[in-house]
């Protein structure tokens, strides 16, 4: 059986040199898109009413479209379409949910 190789020893491997690390390189900036967004988890507070709206909204879409769709799906769509609202339909809204 080979003997394994310590990752400390991994400085002549083939990604080594091919990511141009292998001579004391910028570590793992080399490996990484320089846009790359960090996915970050995100708590969010929802009233009851909200949670009722989010969770119909999915039965709904998942009825749709015949396949289970997650609420973190649902929110997602939501966010681009309120992207890509008029920001006075997103005000009326705003106003509607918070004082309903």
């Amino acid at each position: 059986m080979a003997a394994k190789r310590r990752l400390a020893d991994a400085e002549g491997s083939k990604l080594s040199r091919a990511s141009g690390l292998g001579s004391g390189g910028s570590g793992l900036a080399a490996l990484t898109s320089s846009t790359a967004v960090p996915a970050r988890n995100k708590t969010v507070r929802l009233f009851p009413r909200d949670l009722g709206r989010l969770r119909g909204l999915t039965d709904r879409l998942g009825t749709a479209t015949g396949r289970r769709v997650s609420e973190a799906d649902v929110l997602r769509a939501a966010l681009l379409l309120a992207d890509r609202a008029e920001s006075e339909l997103l005000l009326t809204a705003l106003k509607d949910s918070v004082w309903e």
